[in-house]
């Protein structure tokens, strides 16, 4: 192409077939995957926190969502995952289970039943 004459340069001659392409034929921008769910704009940031509340309220463990995210600090991992009153609930309830089996227990234990200390002294030298 010659850059004397009639010929355009080449930057003129994008310039002109760009301006000439139908609209119809022009590639769309691609929606973000959060808009086509309808979700709106999502960031990134926001990710983590669903990423970490979603972990902890399924069990996972503070120390593994901290080395998840790359925190160095449980202070941080914390700020991120929020725990469900529901969550909270659950445990609850399962501790004062565990705790009111205990007191559900007999509380008198066998007549068999000897501690450590009790074999160690030899018959008839109990005192009373």
């Amino acid at each position: 192409m010659s850059w004397r004459g009639k010929s355009q340069s080449p930057r003129v001659a994008n310039q002109a077939a760009a301006q000439s392409t139908p609209p119809a034929s022009k590639p769309q921008p691609a929606r973000p995957p959060a808009q086509q769910a309808g979700l709106g704009r999502v960031t990134p940031h926001q990710l983590r926190y669903t990423l970490a509340t979603q972990a902890i309220n399924r069990g996972m463990s503070l120390e593994a969502i901290a080395a998840l995210l790359g925190h160095r600090s449980l202070s941080m991992t914390r700020v991120y995952a929020r725990i469900a009153d529901r969550t909270v609930a659950d445990e609850y309830f399962a501790v004062s289970e565990k705790v009111e089996a205990l007191y559900d227990a007999p509380r008198r234990l066998p007549a068999d039943a000897e501690g450590s200390e009790m074999g160690k002294h030899p018959e008839g030298t109990h005192s009373t």
